[in-house]
């Protein structure tokens, strides 16, 4: 493929891929998720936590409901 016609190809799929972003960037769930990632984040540095410990925390949560969880009784085929 020639420099040019590999150019012209890369352009064009640029371009498409400005009017994606610019069409996502009046999007109103777009807004609100960002909206809420800045002022998550804002907290996370207010008290000194990092996006690792909340996922750990989860993590911890998470386990313990499991372990609470009662065992499915095993049933057995044979007779």
């Amino acid at each position: 493929m020639s420099k040019l016609v590999e150019y012209h190809q890369l352009e064009k799929h640029l371009t498409e891929q400005l009017r994606a972003l610019e069409a996502l960037k009046g999007d109103g769930a777009l807004k609100t998720e960002i909206e809420f990632e800045t002022k998550f984040r804002c907290l996370l540095d207010q008290y000194g936590f990092s996006l690792k410990h909340i996922i750990n925390l989860i993590h911890r949560a998470l386990n313990a409901v499991q372990l609470r969880l009662p065992r499915p009784a095993l049933v057995s085929l044979a007779s």
